[in-house]
């Protein structure tokens, strides 16, 4: 074999295919593809919602500011009921919220979510269904 030959051989089998097979495979098999679920258990959810009644119902008034009351029935109320598996005790522990926010949404007035910044009905757009809000402008350095 000439010299010139041999190079080209041992040129050829030390570069790597960039687009071929991967030269290692995966480490961690079909297990690390699946993406981790994490499912709470029910113990700690249903004690969650029994604390949320144990606050409401002795209570005359909202035991909560306006803020976490309107938070919690939107979205902690919601979220917990989600977590329970079964439809049946999702059911009825969404009636018992149901039954004591009424019972104290009945008992105090709630207080208004709050003041907008500006009026923005001078930009209002109704036939585009959107407000449109006048940010400032940015300046731009120039030399």
């Amino acid at each position: 074999m000439a010299p010139s030959e041999s190079r080209r051989k041992m040129s050829h089998s030390c570069e790597l295919d960039l687009f071929g097979p991967a030269a290692q495979p995966d480490l961690f098999g079909e297990a690390s593809k699946k993406p981790a679920v994490y499912v709470p258990k029910q113990i700690y959810i249903t004690n969650a919602l029994q604390e949320f009644l144990d606050a409401m119902e002795p209570a005359e008034v909202w035991p909560w500011d306006w803020d976490e009351v309107y938070r919690k029935i939107d979205r902690t109320f919601e979220y917990y009921l989600g977590l329970v598996t079964d439809p049946a005790d999702a059911q009825r522990w969404r009636e018992r919220l149901a039954v004591e926010t009424a019972r104290l949404m009945a008992s105090t007035p709630p207080e208004p979510l709050g003041e907008p910044a500006q009026d923005l009905t001078e930009f209002a757009r109704p036939e585009d269904n959107y407000v449109y809000v006048p940010y400032p402008k940015r300046r731009i350095w120039s030399p």
